[in-house]
């Protein structure tokens, strides 16, 4: 056709559509800001529930301490298997954001909630063989049965906390973070007055009790936390007209049932399969590290725990960062620009990074000073705080390397992820681990030493992962 022909002639062809120009990198901070900082407090408080049954059992005796240590373990290592595979809600409600389709989120969350159901009901069985794996594992018949009623007593809450995450996801997706926190806070302040009536006995209203009590108490606020949720969607859409849809989606959820999600589930299953895993083997290494280290020696597995809950503290900021991440991300993948998918993933990142920074600072320059917050005897202070120095480091690999991971929710990618954690823990952390401790005898700081190599090695073959996908994005103009 004749290039001079005017644009507005029959036959004249369509003229090329102007590139969506990228958001301003400002913008991109403040939004990855405005997501993350709710995001973390809700990570961390969901966290801090468990964190504050430990304390009130703490109080009652040693043998409930290390009852509810004991039987939380297991349970905490499936609690984090299910939140990797849950995480595709973000995705899924975040790209239907992103896409100008809100109307395809409430089925998204039926779907999520269905889900998450399941899950938690499969770890209910798991739950009343707790006594007997504990029994196998060596453990004294009073503790293992009292860590087996722990578990027991925890696992009820379980469904309706998984079924409150994922709604708390779509809140968050939304827009709304604020929401969700406030939810887990509330929770949080009456978990502490309940423990300190019907555990601790404050006030003497009730008799002292113990770590079953504490977890029991817990499960009935995880249900509390599910209604409150589902509560506040339901109000959110019929006062706003139902843009999620929401309301079809309920009624439509014997189809969804039969179907087992639909698309949407079969999306779910199959990238929730690899996330879960990829959150597993980080885990299942983590606890490989604790076992080597009570091979060593009582006290350095007591350093090793005291130094993991410095690094757990810090890597809340990372759990925000990566959830703002998987939801920039997944705005910019629905709306089809590269550009922004880019910018959102290494803002994130830059931010996870930073914000470990600090801490990291604090625990490279003042390890000798924060032992004694950790723990008490002066014997485990040295070993200790030469192993606080290292986690200095590890706080800011480990935040860029679960960022990482959030980003490469956002987009959609799930095995790979899988194989390169399989690679960093499994192949380079657990060997130089045995190297530092059962050959060099580097203790505690050499547990940490291994953990620094994982995650480094992980955040790095993360990082170039990420720079080969966001480069070939399907349907996505570059």
């Amino acid at each position: 056709m004749p290039d001079d022909i005017p644009a507005d002639r029959p036959g004249a062809p369509a003229p090329a559509a102007a590139p969506i120009p990228p958001t301003p990198f400002a913008r991109h901070v403040r939004r990855t800001l405005v997501l993350a900082l709710p995001i973390v407090v809700s990570r961390a408080g969901a966290m801090l529930l468990i964190t504050t049954d430990t304390l009130a059992a703490g109080h009652v005796g040693t043998m409930e301490l290390a009852a509810i240590a004991l039987g939380l373990s297991p349970q905490l290592v499936l609690f984090m298997v299910m939140m990797g595979a849950l995480q595709v809600t973000v995705m899924l409600a975040a790209t239907a954001q992103g896409e100008g389709r809100p109307e395809r989120i409430g089925a998204v969350l039926v779907t999520a909630i269905l889900h998450a159901f399941v899950l938690g009901l499969l770890t209910i069985p798991l739950a009343f063989l707790s006594e007997a794996f504990f029994l196998g594992m060596g453990q004294e018949p009073q503790l293992a049965a009292e860590a087996g009623a722990v578990a027991i007593t925890y696992v009820w809450g379980v469904p309706g906390f998984m079924a409150f995450l994922v709604t708390a996801m779509v809140i968050e997706t939304a827009g709304k973070p604020a929401v969700a926190t406030a939810m887990i806070l509330a929770a949080n302040a009456l978990n502490i007055g309940l423990d300190a009536l019907l555990v601790n006995g404050l006030f003497g209203v009730f008799p002292e009790t113990g770590a079953v009590m504490a977890t029991a108490t817990t499960s009935v606020l995880r249900w509390g936390l599910m209604l409150a949720a589902f509560a506040y969607v339901l109000v959110l859409a019929r006062r706003r007209g139902d843009p999620w849809r929401l309301l079809p989606a309920l009624r439509n959820i014997g189809n969804q049932l039969r179907t087992a999600g639909g698309e949407n589930g079969r999306i779910m299953r199959r990238l929730g399969l690899p996330m879960g895993l990829a959150q597993g083997v980080e885990s299942a290494a983590f606890n490989t590290l604790v076992m080597m280290a009570g091979l060593i020696a009582p006290a350095v597995l007591a350093a090793h725990q005291a130094t993991m809950t410095a690094v757990t503290l810090s890597y809340m900021t990372a759990v925000g960062f990566a959830g703002a991440a998987a939801i920039r991300v997944g705005n910019a993948l629905g709306a089809r620009n590269a550009a922004d998918v880019r910018r959102a993933a290494w803002t994130a990142i830059g931010f996870g990074g930073g914000t470990a920074l600090v801490s990291g600072l604090l625990l490279f320059t003042l390890p000798r000073q924060i032992a004694p917050l950790l723990a008490s005897d002066p014997a485990l202070l040295g070993p200790l705080a030469d192993a606080l120095r290292v986690a200095g480091v590890v706080v800011i690999f480990d935040s860029m390397m679960g960022v990482s991971l959030g980003v490469l929710r956002g987009v959609g990618d799930a095995w790979r992820p899988l194989i390169l954690q399989c690679l960093a823990f499994w192949l380079v952390a657990i060997p130089v681990a045995w190297l530092c401790t059962l050959r060099l005898d580097l203790g505690a700081a050499g547990l940490q030493i291994a953990i620094l190599s994982g995650v480094a090695v992980s955040f790095l073959l993360l990082a170039l992962r990420i720079v080969d996908r966001t480069r070939h994005l399907p349907g996505v103009a570059r």
